[in-house]
């Protein structure tokens, strides 16, 4: 799947795209095509997220919810007052 919709960015067949790491193990593309994308991947428990740019790196990150956590006692621990306000329940 992951093939096919960088292939429509692209503008290739999905057979054309090819995928390499860098040193810290993050994938990229090998492009013969005129396009430039960046992308990242991530998937945690039944749940996938990716990020594509035609302009710059991009990372994303998801992680299973487990309800059973108390996470407000989390974020009060770790995150200052204005690093709690982004945060998405």
């Amino acid at each position: 799947m992951l093939r096919d919709i960088l292939s429509f960015y692209l503008k290739i067949s999905p057979e054309d795209v090819r995928f390499s790491k860098n040193e810290y193990g993050k994938p990229f593309i090998l492009n013969e095509s005129k396009e430039s994308i960046y992308f990242n991947l991530s998937h945690s428990n039944n749940c996938v997220a990716l990020a594509i740019s035609n302009t710059s790196s991009v990372g994303i990150d998801i992680e299973y919810f487990n309800r059973d956590i108390e996470i407000n006692s989390i974020i009060d621990y770790y995150f200052s007052k204005k690093k709690k306000i982004p945060i998405l329940f």
